[in-house]
């Protein structure tokens, strides 16, 4: 494909896209705002348990988190 002549190849000004996005950032967006007591269900995000509990060990390593099978399916809880 030709480059448009038209279009400078370097430009000022245009912001950087937050570097998380999709699954991830979800989880981020939920998991984030857990006090301890507090669960959630990831699949109801779209995500397995596991992606819960991994993000909490990169961005909250000082937090513990829990899981248990319930009817309702895996849950996720904060417990410190």
């Amino acid at each position: 494909m030709p480059l448009d002549s038209t279009v400078p190849l370097i430009q000022k000004g245009i912001a950087l896209p937050d570097i998380r996005c999709g699954k991830l950032s979800r989880v981020g967006q939920h998991v984030a705002c857990m006090q301890i007591g507090d669960s959630l269900l990831p699949m109801r995000l779209g995500v397995k348990y596991s992606t819960v509990q991994s993000w909490a060990k990169r961005n909250r390593p000082a937090w513990v988190l829990t899981v248990r099978m319930t009817h309702e399916g895996h849950r996720v809880w904060r417990i410190a």
